[in-house]
């Protein structure tokens, strides 16, 4: 069993510490926003065919179908193709889930993942400080977190500049924001103990910056994909996370 935080078990108490974590996917359920986009983009792409006197009926994936292509990190190309599409469609099927997925009626679907706000309460009790490294703009989290009620409990939010930037999801990107992530939090004191996550881009981020990469199951990668990514250790949620790392921390 990896124990990232034993270290703190032989520290003062008063010294605080960091916890790094993704927001969409480890906070944030964002698969019925996704699954939504997806449908609404074949059924747009279906009428502008029709409009150029082509007719085609897509194959929609079921919900459980398309989540599990996400979850093998399958491209848009390979589930248009598996929907029906031809591939000289799969660019106006792309044009129409670029379009959509970030539009306010949609973002509206996200849900709290289950146990957030336990999770949380147990990051607070443990001392620890938690800043969120995301690739979505930082007025979007924060406004997210105070609809929820949770933006007490986040010390810090790192984003990115482009509502696009989190679908695409870029490694590169993910690196340069986790980096000054851990910039700040040394600079005040608060080390960080390991970055959490459920994507290539927050485990190859961790790795390149030799952070402890936490991977969690409950987001858009599976657990098979997440093994090739050799995190230091992977759990289903951020709860059960917090239970079996977090309790090193509690009083005796």
């Amino acid at each position: 069993m990896l124990t990232l935080l034993s270290e703190i078990q032989t520290s003062s108490r008063r010294d605080r510490h960091t916890l790094f974590c993704d927001f969409d996917g480890p906070l944030l359920d964002v698969s019925r926003r996704y699954y939504c986009t997806y449908s609404l983009a074949l059924r747009e792409t279906q009428k502008e065919l029709a409009a150029l006197g082509e007719v085609w009926r897509p194959r929609r994936l079921s919900f459980r179908q398309f989540w599990s292509m996400k979850q093998a990190h399958l491209p848009d190309p390979a589930i248009a193709q598996r929907s029906g599409l031809a591939p000289e469609h799969f660019d106006r099927f792309l044009k129409h889930v670029r379009s959509r997925v970030n539009q306010p009626e949609l973002l509206k679907l996200d849900r709290l993942q289950l146990g957030v706000r336990w999770a949380f309460s147990l990051i607070q009790q443990a001392g620890l400080d938690l800043s969120i490294v995301t690739l979505r703009p930082e007025a979007e989290v924060r406004e997210i977190l105070q609809r929820e009620h949770l933006d007490h409990c986040v010390t810090e939010i790192f984003g990115g500049d482009s509502d696009l930037t989190a679908y695409d999801n870029p490694v590169s990107i993910k690196r340069e924001i986790l980096g000054q992530a851990i910039a700040a939090a040394n600079a005040a004191g608060r080390p960080g103990l390991a970055m959490i996550g459920d994507t290539e881009a927050d485990i190859l981020a961790a790795q390149t910056h030799a952070l402890p990469a936490i991977a969690l199951t409950c987001g858009i990668r599976s657990r098979r994909y997440l093994e090739t990514l050799e995190p230091d250790a992977i759990y289903p949620n951020l709860l059960i996370f917090c239970h079996q790392q977090l309790r090193v921390l509690q009083p005796a």
